[in-house]
């Protein structure tokens, strides 16, 4: 039986949250054992009675809930987060490979996540993904130095996108190479971490499988007279552009 305290501040979405349970009882046999709509009793609560998982939303009436976690003696649990859209807290989970769900929930998603915590048979990583995710919500740091969580078998790696060269599709999965000569193989696709790069950052879309690091561009080579072009990165590598982005290339690099 997997313990689970319910952290909402919402009755209605405490309601739902329980009948979803319900719902799914016979997949996952859940015990909720507290249901606390404040920081303060969370803290309590979650030392005190130990739970597996933890239904958790984002901004309850006495502050947010990444608050409590530094304050936690008892760090053997997961997470999942609901929340209505936030683009700060959305990209704080995403970066650091934290399960969520946006509110209305969905019992299809809300399945889905079970299932996800039931595969998980390792924590170690889980307090860095925390304290990952809390530095990326409370801060709008400098694009370079936020971390970037990449699955890998069983295993969560963290590299800073300041690191990254490029990200490069590999049919459905994702090829990440690092400044360091370190190369990643993700299942999450090229659109993910398009997205999760973000509008801020240095990395551009050059063609439908690529998007690289232009901090890492050493040439642009587009020849007059041929649709032929190809950009070379510091580490060597040369990756193609396509007719269509290098218009918006030669904008951003501003050439």
């Amino acid at each position: 039986m997997t313990k689970c305290i319910i952290v909402e501040d919402e009755i209605k979405c405490v309601n739902v949250l329980q009948n979803l349970i319900k719902a799914n009882f016979q997949w996952i046999s859940i015990d909720v054992i507290a249901v606390v709509d404040t920081v303060a009793d969370a803290i309590i609560e979650i030392n005190q009675l130990k739970p597996d998982l933890i239904l958790m939303d984002i901004e309850l009436k006495d502050g947010s809930s990444f608050s409590i976690f530094p304050k936690l003696i008892y760090h053997d649990f997961q997470v999942i987060f609901t929340t209505a859209f936030d683009n700060y807290a959305i990209n704080a989970f995403k970066f650091s490979a934290l399960d969520y769900l946006l509110k209305p929930i969905d019992n299809e998603e809300f399945k889905t996540a079970l299932e996800k915590f039931s595969k998980t048979q390792s924590t170690i990583t889980f307090k860095d993904r925390i304290e990952n995710a809390t530095d990326l919500y409370h801060s709008k740091s400098d694009w370079k130095t936020k971390k970037i969580a990449i699955r890998k078998n069983d295993d969560i790696i963290f590299e800073s996108l300041g690191n990254i060269l490029a990200f490069k599709a590999n049919g459905g999965y994702t090829e990440i190479f690092t400044q360091d000569k370190k190369k990643h193989l993700t299942s999450k696709n090229l659109g993910f971490y398009e997205g999760l790069a973000g509008e801020e950052s240095s990395f551009i879309r050059i063609h439908h499988s690529t998007i690289v690091n232009i901090e890492y561009i050493k040439t642009l080579h587009f020849p007059k007279n041929s649709s032929n072009a190809y950009i070379t990165l510091k580490d060597d590598s040369a990756y193609e552009v396509s007719s269509r982005k290098l218009p918006q290339i030669k904008a951003k690099l501003k050439v």
